[in-house]
């Protein structure tokens, strides 16, 4: 019988490889430990750099829309001043009777006066209202022909296409309702629609929407319906109209030869605009202003963190002796502080 020995060399081979296992398992245990620890730090680095930005980003966007405030309260300060200033030419010529040559004079100052608050970089809209770009808005109205407000006798079934926008909807509106309800059952259904509705002074309809639903206002609607209104199953196409600037109907009474009284009556009421668009721009200066500080001093206290975290540790570092207390003390902070410091600066 053959009698087969054990050579030492599978068991060296096996030391070996197990001895290799052995080695190589703490390596891949350390690199797998740097990974997962580098890996939270370059995270919450970014994390950090990302709320930074974003603050900045924030401050940028609320330093432009106060610099927009700003320009719209300039246009209006000086529609305000040509204002006071046709007031008094409007008084003094009270008592001359000579209505056709103030008449020529309101209507230049009138026209001027247009051209400034039209100006595309006026900061202010068609009611004379701050108009910055965030809340820029697109305003149209029906023709004097389309009436959807007034009582009818039998119930309406309205169909509308708003040009290339894709967006459509259809109007119910039941007999006997009141212009009031009429316009409530306008609102509802095209708020569906990112439109709002709502009457002018002159209590015509008058539909606006943010620059990004605008393109429903700006291109002409195909109508289709059942009742007076629409001529049951004849589409019309209706082209929405800018709606007639404030300003203008005073250009409209010099026109007109108006009397004095009208002319007050108009100023006056402009006036009253203007001071209330005034109120809201700064109210809206002081939200903004607010604001601005606040996130000023997050980056502020976040900065201050920072260095104060990194002072700390080099303290630390090169003086064993230099105890909390001593980094307390002339650091003007407290312990929590502290604590919150070091933590923020090891993550």
């Amino acid at each position: 019988m053959m009698h087969v020995q054990n050579t030492p060399a599978p068991r060296e081979v096996a030391k070996t490889t197990n001895k290799g296992a052995l080695q190589l398992e703490p390596v891949n245990e350390q690199k797998n430990q740097q990974k997962e620890t580098s890996e939270p730090q370059a995270s919450s680095r970014q994390q950090r750099q990302f709320s930074v930005l974003s603050r900045w980003s924030v401050m940028a966007s609320l330093a432009r829309t106060l610099a927009e405030s700003e320009q719209s309260e300039h246009t209006l300060k000086q529609l305000y001043s040509q204002l006071q200033k046709l007031e008094q030419k409007v008084v003094s010529e009270q008592s001359s009777g000579n209505t056709k040559q103030l008449a020529s004079w309101v209507e230049q100052s009138s026209t001027l006066m247009s051209k400034l608050a039209k100006h595309p970089s006026s900061g202010v809209d068609w009611q004379l209202q701050p108009n910055s770009d965030g809340a820029r808005q697109v305003t149209r109205q029906l023709p004097d022909n389309i009436d959807m407000l007034s009582i009818r006798p039998h119930a309406e079934k309205i169909q509308l296409m708003m040009g290339r926008s894709g967006k459509h909807l259809t109007l119910h509106l039941p007999s006997g309702q009141t212009p009031q309800q009429n316009l409530e059952q306008l609102k509802q259904a095209f708020s569906t629609r990112q439109i709002d509705v709502d009457l002018d002074s002159e209590q015509r309809l008058v539909f606006s929407a943010s620059e990004k639903d605008g393109w429903a206002l700006k291109e002409p609607w195909i109508m289709t319906g059942t009742g007076v209104r629409i001529a049951a199953g004849n589409p019309v196409s209706v082209s929405l109209q800018e709606p007639p600037h404030v300003l203008d109907k005073l250009t409209d009474l010099s026109k007109d030869t108006a009397s004095l009284k009208m002319y007050r009556d108009e100023i006056s009421q402009l006036q009253r605009r203007i001071r209330a668009s005034l109120q809201r721009i700064s109210e809206q200066r002081k939200e903004l202003q607010a604001s601005l500080r606040r996130i000023q001093q997050q980056l502020d206290d976040e900065q201050k963190m920072q260095q104060l975290s990194q002072n700390i540790r080099l303290n630390m570092h090169h003086s064993e002796q230099y105890s909390a207390a001593a980094i307390v003390s002339q650091a003007n902070t407290t312990r929590n502080l502290v604590s919150f410091s070091l933590k923020f600066h090891a993550d």
